[in-house]
């Protein structure tokens, strides 16, 4: 299991590297959540909550950008 989670943070760094290049926010955001859980579940709470918090700078930008929308409309 140790093993399984270490090949998926593995892709899923490769994956957050390809959307940020790609500036695929919402991409990015979601793999970040998805890297804090399996860090956390691993045990490495230090990783989990640096993912964590950028997870939440993300949320918050998507956030805004979908209210910027509203307003503009």
């Amino acid at each position: 299991d140790m093993q399984r989670n270490a090949d998926a943070i593995t892709i899923a760094k490769k994956a957050l590297q390809l959307s940020e290049q790609a500036k695929a926010l919402q991409q990015a955001t979601d793999i970040n959540l998805f890297l804090s859980r399996l860090y956390q579940k691993m045990g490495d709470y230090t990783q989990a909550f640096q993912f964590q918090s950028a997870y939440l700078a993300g949320h918050d930008s998507l956030f805004q950008n979908d209210r910027l929308k509203q307003v503009r409309e």
